[in-house]
């Protein structure tokens, strides 16, 4: 499955930290949106306990972030 998102995009730096807990990229004293920095955390964390990988690409606009699971045959 693949999120593309179409907003400024991430550095380098932040694309290492994205998935840690709490973490929040940017300035906190210029920030206008709210958040608590768990959210793809979070998503980091059920993709794996669905033995999942999930990858992060910086693109121009944005990033995509691709997950990938495996899938019984029927």
């Amino acid at each position: 499955m693949e999120i593309r998102d179409y907003g400024n995009g991430i550095t380098a730096e932040q694309q290492n930290k994205i998935f840690e807990l709490f973490y929040r990229g940017g300035c906190e004293l210029t920030r206008s949106t709210q958040g608590t920095g768990i959210g793809l955390a979070l998503v980091y964390e059920l993709v794996l306990a669905q033995q999942g990988t999930i990858e992060v690409q910086r693109m121009t606009p944005g990033l995509a972030m691709k997950m990938y699971f495996k899938c019984k045959q029927v």
